[in-house]
């Protein structure tokens, strides 16, 4: 086998973005202060923006065509406008980019839209980038941020926070699907913000609410709502003061429902009055503005993860090791750049304003520990239990197709990772997860349950076919080059690889396995990487043939290499690619006893010395 030597850095601990895999990643590095410029040959272009603005109707506003420039980019003809409430009034206008507005499919960075906060209120500049921050942390899907200077043509215009726009772009690189219905609610009303114009998932839920308690809510309500992000997304809300939100005025936020999964999943949004003095919400509010949470907190199974998701959180972001950090290194970042903005006229009040929201930080974080105190809830042990690398991303194949015979339980031929057990013990991987996203590790968790057994494979695909049989991962794997991070909530990393370009059914492979370095190989799918040079090879091509199939009892295996010169070792597998049976093939063919097993998919998977050969079969019911 030709074996080609192949240079992968594995991290730990602080990690850079070495490949830009995801939309948006350049744009929205959160340690660059950008440079944004509106260049017009009229001077006159943001009054015009004001103007166009205060004469347009609520909700109206119009784009005007215009040239912006990015760190250095000229994108010529985008859309912009002034956009907010409230804070679209203030001297500092905030603004919105709409690239492809006047020309079709243009994009900067991946993105289609950008929004410029203005910051208005906060002395800090740097509220809204926090919060943001805190629900990825967390694990719930949000809008990114990042900072910019703006300027029109030569003129300064201050220091503004980049943000993500919720869209079909954020929908693409967040959920399995973007093909769903996006909701919005903006005027405390859902409204139809992109995809089918239908509201019965909404209707669908308000059902459940309404006619359904106990374990029937419960499996209900699993059906249709993401509900772990969802509390998540409610202990942050909590958290952040956060007033006009879900919990007051049941305002701001979008909704998806994610086709594949069939769940509904909230999106946070409109952070210009978070983490502030004055709501001081407790730890559990239970009569909040919206329904769902208040139902769930009369469910003992909701209300006691609910409290222990704020004890975790309480433990790896809300705190001030976590939280002081970023507010340190915002202030680095934007520090000169305050000093000159001309709307920036409290820069003597700036240090105070940063103590005061460390002050908060500590204050809501106390008072969370305290109403726990008081609930009488006894936070469970936390923390991750895997050293670093006890469980490795063993092996990897970012581009595959039909060619490389390697199929998922659904007969489809998507990438895959392999994960392996460098450990002594058995290990749960509830509360682990994985990424293709530095700065969203937690895309994808490991369903309750899943376990990878001492020594064993686990083979997780990585096609975002969520609703199908086995472990399928809601992200794709990109052929280009990427990164995978296999994490812990805590946020700690047990593996990640970096890769760059990919050859069709080639597999990255730890050589030797489990500990080694990476060289590109052939698969082997669920099996030692390690293949002995001094092995005589089967005759090639290898064909495995099996019947009958589906099987109920005995299952006949025939390999079409005649007399066997090594013998088959072959193990089978179940859907999650883990071990279930064990042989040895001394004849050729052979029959075999499967009425052991449960119905269900299973692969053959046999080693004849170097080859190696894999067959999907089916056991169907008695």
């Amino acid at each position: 086998m030709k074996q080609i030597l192949f240079s992968v850095l594995l991290l730990a601990g602080s990690i850079p973005v070495l490949h830009a895999q995801n939309d948006g990643d350049n744009l929205f590095n959160p340690n660059v202060l950008h440079e944004i410029r509106f260049e017009s040959p009229d001077e006159n272009f943001l009054p015009q923006l004001i103007n166009i603005f205060n004469n347009a109707p609520i909700g109206e506003v119009p784009y005007i065509s215009g040239t912006v420039r990015i760190d250095g980019t000229l994108i010529s003809n985008v859309g912009v406008r002034i956009k907010g409430g409230i804070s679209a009034y203030a001297p500092k206008r905030p603004l919105k980019i709409d690239f492809n507005r006047y020309v079709d499919d243009q994009q900067y960075d991946g993105m289609t839209k950008l929004n410029l906060q203005n910051a208005d209120v906060d002395l800090t500049v740097q509220r809204e980038a926090l919060v943001y921050d805190m629900f990825r942390k967390a694990g719930v899907k949000g809008p990114r941020t990042a900072y910019a200077k703006v300027y029109f043509n030569n003129t300064y215009n201050g220091v503004y926070i980049m943000l993500e726009q919720v869209d079909k772009n954020f929908l693409r690189n967040y959920f399995a699907d973007d093909e769903g219905t996006l909701y919005k609610n903006k005027t405390c009303a859902l409204e139809v913000d992109a995809g089918p114009v239908t509201f019965e998932h909404i209707e669908a839920l308000n059902e459940i609410l309404a006619t359904l308690s106990g374990d029937a809510f419960r499996e209900a309500l699993e059906n249709a709502l993401a509900t772990d992000a969802f509390l998540r997304y409610f202990v942050l809300h909590h958290f952040i003061n956060a007033v006009d939100s879900p919990i007051d005025v049941g305002c701001n936020f979008y909704v998806y429902h994610e086709p594949r999964s069939g769940l509904l999943n909230w999106i946070p949004w409109d952070y210009n009055l978070a983490l502030y003095n004055g709501a001081n919400y407790s730890v559990l509010e239970t009569n909040t503005a919206n329904a769902i949470f208040n139902k769930m907190m009369t469910e003992p199974y909701y209300r006691d993860r609910y409290l222990q998701l704020a004890c975790d959180m309480l433990k790896y972001v809300l705190n001030e090791n976590y939280l002081y950090p970023r507010i340190d290194n915002h202030v680095q970042l934007i520090l000169n750049a305050l000093i000159t903005d001309p709307y920036y006229t409290n820069f003597n009040n700036f240090d105070v304003s940063v103590a005061q929201l460390k002050t908060l930080i500590t204050n809501r974080k106390t008072s969370f520990v305290n109403d726990l105190a008081d609930l009488g809830f006894v936070c469970p042990n936390f923390g991750n239990t895997l050293d670093f690398q006890d469980i490795v991303i063993n092996e990897v194949v970012a581009s595959a197709d039909s060619s490389g015979g390697i199929a998922d339980p659904e007969g489809g031929y998507p990438d895959w990772l392999e994960l392996y057990n460098n450990s002594s013990a058995n290990v749960s991987l509830d509360g682990y997860y994985l990424s293709n996203d530095r700065d969203f590790l937690k895309h994808w968790a490991f369903p309750p349950g899943t376990q990878i057994g001492a020594g064993e494979y686990l083979i997780v695909w990585a096609d975002r076919d969520v609703q199908e049989s086995g472990l399928h991962a809601d992200f794709k794997l990109d052929k280009s080059g990427g990164q995978i991070y296999l994490s812990h909530e805590d946020l700690s990393f047990v593996d990640s690889v970096d890769y760059a370009d990919q050859t069709t059914n080639l597999a990255l492979a730890r050589v030797p396995n489990g500990t080694g370095n990476f060289i590109l190989q052939d698969p082997t799918f669920n099996a030692s990487n390690a293949v002995s040079n001094t092995s005589v090879p089967a005759e090639l091509p290898l064909e495995l043939a099996i019947h009958p199939h589906p099987v109920t009892d005995l299952l006949t295996i025939r390999i079409n290499t005649g007399d066997l010169i090594h013998p088959a070792s072959f193990r089978i597998l179940n859907v999650l690619g883990q071990p279930v049976s064990t042989l040895l093939l001394q004849n050729n063919p052979t029959t075999i006893d499967v009425r052991h097993l449960s119905p269900g998919i299973y692969y053959l998977n046999g080693t004849i010395g170097q080859a190696r050969i894999m067959k999907k079969f089916l056991i169907s019911g008695k």
